[in-house]
């Protein structure tokens, strides 16, 4: 090989522009062996600190941290100084590999001085490519609004910028994630389209696994189990076929929760066995009455997600421990544990990590709410809840449902809603309780707004998921 350097750029050209399926490797390495070694010769040490970068980028897509860091730190300490583009997309990938190592304080660091780096070079690009996964820590700190705003300013130069789509789709990923949790979940199915549209065209991108699980999320939310798992199928052949293996572990975080949607706890256990997390387990524990576990679980988990600053984690599993220490009947400790998750949630508008967990969890907000609890978000928070959530539960005792309701029911609205529960008119709701039809519409609106529904049928479901009514 006569003129290495150019080996090395037309290594540097295919991964750039996504063309993963050539050998790049071999270009490399014969690249490498053309070259003098440990000559202290600057153009020399340039190109072997290239061919670092160049496989630090080719350890982006699997994932791969510890030859990411690596290679990054080698090509930082061999890159001339004059050499910028290499240098800022070796710091972009330094910023990443701390990003899947979980140190996103180290990742953020990295990515705002990227960022930084490549606006003063006017180079658009790697501009692009800071911001988004600076995008993704701003999600994973809980920051949703900042992580919206830096995703849009993303959207609007690639739609000024067609040749730079490439990274469109991880965008529009993010902006999927961020309106799921705001329960904007029209946009979720548009962002994770578009997102699986533009990726179609790309090779060797994990983007349609990203999109599959959330799709499903979406569904699983929308309560269309079947087509859940038709998606969570097809998600799972195409990460095997690729070899995305680490998606397989939020791939089986979902495939769990619409097991226990259906009540195959059978499947659910047995999934959480194949890949065990603290969340995982506990999510299987409390769905088979086994609060205890649930905490043992979760415990460990939380004291990482302290230890680590991990805001996200500290959330879901502050989430869990609520409800545990509920289903175990103590109410103080998950009320205790409620507030500091909505405390969390509360700045970025985050909905849907409560409203997911169904009716336990808005009996539980209920009993914040009587306490006096961050009422405006968790009024916010109970609107947000469907009033078919879930297959009915048994009834609470009568004073533990008055004791959840900051406004609770009256006894004559309690009787209102029971007879509008068996079909009655409200002419014959008036009939029966010897009230003019005028009062028993203003019972029926007041039933409304205390429960956040808009009609007798979400009023009906909503009471029974709540515990207002009998199941059946």
């Amino acid at each position: 090989m006569a003129r290495p350097s150019l080996w090395v750029t037309y290594a540097s050209v295919l991964t750039m522009t996504g063309r993963l399926t050539e050998n790049i490797e071999d270009i490399l390495r014969a690249a490498e062996f053309a070259l003098p070694q440990d000559t202290g010769d600057d153009k020399t040490d340039d190109l072997l600190g290239q061919i670092a970068a160049i496989r630090a980028m080719l350890a982006v897509p699997k994932n791969h941290a510890e030859t990411i860091l690596t290679q990054s730190r080698r090509a930082l300490a061999l890159l001339h100084p004059n050499n910028v583009p290499m240098r800022i997309t070796t710091t972009w990938t330094l910023g990443y590999a701390y990003q899947v190592q979980g140190d996103r304080q180290a990742a953020r660091q990295a990515y705002e001085e990227a960022a930084a780096a490549a606006r003063r070079s006017d180079n658009v690009m790697l501009t692009l490519a800071a911001l988004t996964n600076l995008g993704q820590v701003q999600e994973s700190d809980l920051q949703l609004r900042q992580a919206a705003a830096t995703y849009a300013e993303l959207v609007e130069l690639a739609d000024n910028l067609p040749w730079i789509m490439a990274y469109l789709p991880v965008v529009l990923l993010g902006l999927g994630r961020i309106h799921y949790q705001w329960n904007e979940l029209t946009a979720v199915a548009t962002y994770c389209h578009q997102a699986q549209e533009l990726a179609g065209e790309l090779e060797n991108v994990d983007t349609p696994a990203a999109a599959g699980i959330l799709l499903a999320r979406l569904r699983l939310a929308q309560n269309d189990l079947p087509f859940a798992q038709t998606l969570l199928a097809e998600t799972e052949q195409f990460i095997r076929q690729r070899q995305f293996d680490h998606w397989l572990g939020e791939l089986t975080e979902v495939r769990i929760l619409v097991a226990l949607k259906l009540g195959d706890h059978g499947t659910a256990g047995r999934l959480a066995g194949e890949r065990p997390s603290p969340r995982n387990q506990a999510r299987v524990a409390l769905a088979q009455g086994d609060p205890v576990a649930a905490l043992a679980a979760l415990e460990p988990a939380h004291q990482q997600a302290v230890a680590k600053a991990w805001a996200d984690e500290q959330l879901q599993v502050r989430v869990l421990q609520a409800l545990a220490f509920n289903a175990a009947s103590d109410s103080d400790k998950a009320v205790e544990l409620l507030v500091e998750a909505l405390a969390l949630a509360a700045p970025g508008g985050l909905l849907r990590v409560f409203v997911d967990e169904g009716p336990p969890m808005a009996r539980l907000l209920y009993e914040a709410l009587t306490r006096g609890v961050a009422p405006g978000f968790v009024r916010q928070l109970l609107a947000a809840f469907p009033a078919v959530d879930a297959a009915p539960t048994p009834s609470p005792p009568a004073s533990e449902v008055e004791a959840g309701l900051v406004e609770p029911l009256s006894e004559r609205e309690i009787e209102v809603l029971q007879f509008i529960a068996e079909g009655l008119t409200n002419q014959e709701v008036a009939n029966r309780l010897y009230l003019s039809l005028h009062t028993v519409k203003v019972h029926a609106r007041n039933i409304y707004a205390k429960l956040g529904v808009k009609n007798r049928t979400q009023a009906v479901a909503k009471g029974r998921a709540l515990g207002l009514l009998s199941p059946t």
